[in-house]
């Protein structure tokens, strides 16, 4: 889904192929167009930005730099061809990360009216380009807020993170989260964005962290969570250091209703009985 391309400063274009296969058992007619796109909404989803109107476009945008080996092509069942994709690094192309699509609609024929299917639903087949040009500042990834999703009086399965790439390229982030218990035992540890999510310039994502518990979490009191986090290609690492207030095992607090539930019940025994308690004290 995703190509990623680096180019030099002083490199005049870069070039990457993709190619594009018809699986279905009828030849077939495919437009092919470059366009924008950007981040949907803080779930991580694609949202293709059309002409490049947009201000997120024209400073991040890569379409207008994007040039096609075809724009049109007819494919027999089974076939398959290249298309070859060349960025052009001319002096208007800012340092950072730029990001265009390559779409494939399906039409009837070539330059033709667009296919439909019977559904009303119009297919179009896209590859993502991620394009970083040499010499901008470095990433700068920031962790704006953090949740721990409580369930109840359940030990928590899961952290919601929301982070920030306030830089000018793409980012990915890496960390782990590590749960102490009051008296610093590690209870739980969860590993960040196992799926290697992106995060475009400028655009905010969550991530849903799923914790794996290691020991017991029976005490009640206040729990430590300790994030520690970075971006690929960095060593450097950031911490998020935050509490929460766990209610204890069910278990721990079924066993202290039993003693109490019996010690009522003895209490309750004696003062119903304190004659016959008397005198067998006097036997």
């Amino acid at each position: 889904m995703f190509q990623n391309v680096t180019i030099g400063q002083d490199q005049p274009q870069a070039q990457y192929v993709l190619t594009l296969s018809n699986d279905t058992g009828v030849s077939q007619a495919f437009k092919i167009s470059t366009e924008d796109f950007g981040s949907l909404n803080q779930s991580g989803g694609v949202a293709f930005l059309g002409t490049s109107s947009s201000g997120y476009a024209q400073t991040y945008g890569l379409s207008k730099w994007m040039q096609l080996s075809q724009t049109a092509v007819t494919l027999a069942a089974g076939a398959s061809t290249n298309i070859f994709v060349t960025i052009t690094n001319s002096s208007s192309l800012a340092t950072g990360g730029h990001y265009g699509a390559v779409l494939a609609t399906a039409l009837t024929a070539p330059n033709g009216a667009a296919a439909k299917s019977r559904i009303g639903v119009l297919e179009v087949l896209s590859s993502l380009l991620l394009l970083v040009k040499s010499g901008g500042p470095p990433p700068n990834l920031t962790l704006l807020a953090q949740t721990v999703d409580r369930q109840g009086i359940l030990f928590p399965s899961q952290v919601q993170q929301l982070f920030k790439n306030q830089g000018d390229v793409h980012v990915v982030p890496r960390g782990t989260i590590d749960i102490r218990d009051p008296l610093g035992h590690l209870v739980a540890r969860g590993a960040m964005n196992i799926n290697s999510g992106i995060i475009l310039p400028q655009t905010a994502r969550r991530y849903d962290v799923s914790l794996m518990q290691l020991a017991s979490a029976w005490m009640p009191g206040e729990y430590s969570v300790l994030t520690t986090y970075r971006y690929d290609g960095s060593n450097a690492t950031k911490t998020w250091t935050g509490q929460f207030w766990y209610f204890g095992s069910p278990l721990l607090w079924l066993l202290v209703a039993a003693v109490l539930l019996l010690a009522a019940a003895i209490i309750w025994w004696f003062r119903r009985h304190p004659l016959r308690l008397r005198l067998r004290l006097r036997r």
